[in-house]
């Protein structure tokens, strides 16, 4: 059996988990394509309360929440926000801004 074959043949499905999001802010950055794409995705089905996607490009950016509002349970509020990732003060302190 090959390495790639015997890889495959153990997937299973991961554990849901069991946490309630519910009333919980998320903040994801790299969320418009792959893993932090698939991660909102994953967020706005658990039922958080506010989904922020930190990108760098906003157009990009608006085109990836339309995807995820298609999957999110209803209610939750997705807000794309340009990243400011290399200023993590700037970026706390936006967060304070909107979140209060």
């Amino acid at each position: 059996m090959g390495f790639i074959q015997s890889q495959l043949i153990g997937i299973r499905e991961l554990p849901y988990p069991s946490t309630s999001y519910s009333g919980q802010t998320i903040v994801i950055t790299g969320s418009t394509i792959g893993l932090g794409k698939e991660t909102a995705c994953h967020y706005a089905r658990l039922g958080a309360k506010r989904l922020i996607l930190a990108i760098c490009n906003l157009e990009k950016g608006e085109a990836a929440k339309k995807d995820i509002a298609t999957t999110a349970t209803p209610g939750v509020e997705i807000q794309v926000w340009e990243s400011i990732w290399h200023k993590p003060q700037a970026l706390y302190d936006k967060g304070l801004r909107h979140l209060t």
